[in-house]
């Protein structure tokens, strides 16, 4: 099989001929009599040349719809963070983080998944919590703040149960985002007073 040099000398190497019809598609079959016919040639040599190298995982990657500085993706590597803590990531956890972004941020299937990648991966990265707490306090006010410190107690008690893992990532989270103890405290109790005790490996 022909590696990516010698298929992009293949792409390089078609006649011009081939490059004029595949050009005059493109423009829905109207010839672009305004561009000389080698530089229309050669700009579109070098579209498909780049089309063809994101295929292959050389060019560049499609820009994420979560940059690193938008709030979803710091609350969603929040929730990961307490997913993750305790190093037993359940399907019950997996299900619920999945459940969480998609109806709080209103996003389908396929941008929920995007995020959980994006959000992971921005989780693994940074040395502490502050790294989100502080896009989050620019961005959300107190009531919205109130509403992630809730997503994120659901998150612990996907499983039905609260490690102290868990438990103090809550407090130092809630604490960065201007929580009060009473607050973090109330709506603790109200989450595990709704959650059923399971195992869900």
């Amino acid at each position: 099989m022909a590696g990516p040099v010698a298929l992009t000398r293949a792409v390089a190497d078609e006649t011009d001929d081939n490059f004029v019809m595949r050009r005059d598609a493109l423009y829905n079959g109207r010839r672009c009599n305004h561009i000389p016919e080698r530089v229309a040639t050669r700009g579109f040599m070098l579209q498909i040349l780049k089309s063809f190298l994101n295929e292959v995982g050389i060019g560049d990657k499609p820009a994420s719809r979560f940059d690193e500085n938008d709030y979803r993706l710091a609350a969603a590597a929040l929730l990961i963070h307490v997913m993750t803590i305790d190093g037993n990531e359940t399907v019950a956890e997996q299900r619920k983080l999945h459940d969480l972004l998609k109806r709080q941020f209103e996003l389908d299937d396929d941008a929920v998944d995007e995020l959980i990648e994006a959000a992971s991966t921005a989780d693994r990265e940074a040395v502490d919590l502050y790294a989100f707490t502080s896009i989050i306090n620019r961005s959300l006010d107190e009531e919205g703040r109130k509403r992630l410190v809730r997503m994120m107690w659901e998150m612990v008690y996907a499983d039905g149960r609260m490690n102290e893992f868990e438990d103090n990532v809550l407090w130092r989270a809630s604490d960065l985002l201007g929580i009060s103890q009473r607050d973090r405290v109330e709506m603790r109790r109200e989450v595990a007073a709704l959650a059923t005790p399971h195992d869900d490996a």
